[in-house]
C-alpha cells in the first residue's frame, strides 16, 4: 500500500479492502504519501540520498526490512 494519507477515509478504507481481500499477501509496511518522495526524482537521487529522515526514506526502509526477513 502506497500513497497511503492515514487522514483520508477513503485511502484506510481501500488499505482495508486490500488486506481483506489478499490477506498475507498484502506487506504490512504501507509507504505514506511525502513531499519528500516527491521531490527526490527531480533532484536526481534516491530518497535515501535526498531526504533520509523523511517518512518515506523510513517506510521504504521498513519495508525493505520486511522483504528481506520473508527470504530468511
Amino acid at each position: 500500500i502506497c500513497l497511503y494519507d492515514s487522514r483520508r477515509r477513503l485511502a484506510r478504507s481501500v488499505a482495508d479492502t486490500l488486506r481483506e481481500y489478499f490477506g498475507d499477501l498484502v506487506f504490512k509496511t504501507i509507504i505514506r504519501t511525502n513531499v519528500s518522495l516527491a521531490e527526490s526524482p527531480a533532484n536526481g537521487g534516491s530518497i535515501f540520498s535526498y531526504d533520509p529522515t523523511s517518512s518515506g526514506a523510513q517506510d521504504y526502509g521498513a519495508l525493505s526490512d520486511e522483504i528481506l526477513a520473508q527470504e530468511r
